[in-house]
């Protein structure tokens, strides 16, 4: 089946010549002004847009296109204007063509390019939206039940005060008046267990002694995605079946579930959603490395889902210095989301050092949102940073501000995902 491109032309004679030199390997869908756009986006597998299309080199055509329906544009420049170009990439095409010499030989090519590259990130998205069920069954099995994702704006904040938040939380944290959380102590034996090359039977000894993760463990081992001829019916056996990797991912995430709660009730959407972000995270982590056929001497679940603990540190903090009186008045909510965004990279690296984690754990907290700050960049770095934009853009995000867009991320280029 051949794919489908939607060539955006205002000349008519240009627009035939170039319709007949890609009717071979692609359905060509011609238009020649923008009130002509398609009515079935969704069924457009790419947009070729030439500059002259509009007054604004159809920046604003591929503006709408793009508010309508996740595909790659190639916008054709002139050769004597690299604003156009420039332009066009901010906008956000995949990529621009300059119209200079046998230009024509290369549409096939960069076509095909654009669209198997959004047909794997768009592989990655749907995988990401599928992991809902995922984390909702997660949810279940803690006993609670995932909360949607409300609007931010639903939690009521009173005026922003002048006074410097993180300032208090320095001179308290000195005092020794605000308590760090402290790193589930299942977590702790657990690693030992492992990094001492413990056999199955020592393993599940040390996991009885936590019957939410037991019995979740046992579940999962016995689930359709899992289960082989015959029932598991102790946690060795669980154990062999799920192995090791697997094992470890939900030890994590059912212990740590626990440090996401908070006293101030108006902090609880925040916590929900955070929590929702930072699993959703891991299992993007997992799933970038598996699709890219990388290699990876840690294990990118756990690297996604430690990779805000900073906010969960911050929020926890604000919300004790408020019920304790410590701040005057009620945090104002544009002080609290500047107080998070601007410093949990700094508290979540001092905190995962605390709690003696490998220097790879540091540097994804510290630098997830800006790996360009870093020598030599870890590919561990790139694939949260990846990842952590991929879940933004599907909606699991944090912050209420539109994420940015995913293709243009720095670690997608470096990852080759363009």
């Amino acid at each position: 089946m051949k794919r489908k491109v939607l060539l955006a032309m205002a000349g008519a004679d240009e627009g035939e010549v170039l319709r007949d030199s890609l009717s071979g390997p692609f359905e060509i869908v011609t238009i020649t002004s923008p009130k002509e756009i398609p009515p079935r986006l969704d069924e457009i597998d790419c947009l070729l847009l030439d500059h002259k299309f509009s007054d604004l080199w159809g920046m604003d055509f591929m503006t709408g296109v793009l508010a309508r329906s996740y595909l790659p544009v190639l916008v054709l420049t002139p050769p004597d204007n690299s604003r156009c170009a420039i332009d066009a990439i901010k906008a956000g095409a995949y990529n621009y063509i300059v119209k200079f010499g046998a230009f024509h030989e290369l549409l096939n090519v960069s076509i095909s390019e654009a669209i198997n590259k959004f047909s794997q990130i768009e592989q990655m998205r749907q995988t990401i939206i599928s992991l809902k069920e995922r984390i909702v069954e997660l949810e279940q099995g803690f006993g609670q039940t995932a909360k949607p994702q409300g609007s931010v704006d639903e939690v009521r904040f009173e005026p922003q005060k002048k006074s410097t938040i993180i300032n208090e939380i320095a001179i308290r944290l000195k005092q020794g008046e605000i308590n760090l959380p402290s790193i589930p102590e299942i977590n702790v034996k657990f690693r030992q267990l492992v990094d001492a090359g413990a056999g199955y039977r020592e393993i599940a000894d040390l996991l009885k002694q936590d019957v939410a993760i037991s019995s979740k463990l046992i579940s999962v081992s016995n689930s359709a995605m899992y289960r082989g001829m015959s029932e598991n019916k102790n946690l060795e056996q669980c154990i062999a079946r799920l192995g090791m990797q697997t094992i470890q991912q939900y030890v994590n995430v059912i212990s740590n579930r626990s440090l996401y709660t908070v006293r101030e009730k108006k902090y609880l959407p925040f916590i929900e959603r955070l929590w929702q972000h930072s699993l959703a995270c891991a299992y993007a982590s997992q799933t970038t490395v598996h699709l890219l056929g990388m290699k990876s001497e840690n294990d990118p679940f756990t690297l996604g889902l430690f990779h805000d603990l900073g906010k969960l540190v911050l929020l926890q903090i604000l919300a004790e210095l408020e019920m304790k009186g410590s701040v005057p008045g009620q945090i104002g909510e544009e002080e609290f989301l500047n107080t998070v965004q601007a410093n949990h990279c700094q508290f979540g690296s001092v905190l995962l050092k605390r709690w003696n984690f490998s220097d790879i754990y540091t540097v994804i907290a510290l630098h997830h949102h800006a790996p360009g700050e870093v020598d030599n960049i870890p590919d561990d770095l790139l694939i949260v940073h990846f990842a952590n934009s991929l879940v933004n853009e599907v909606g699991y995000r944090f912050m209420p501000d539109r994420a940015p867009p995913l293709m243009s991320a720095e670690s997608s280029r470096r990852l080759g995902v363009k």
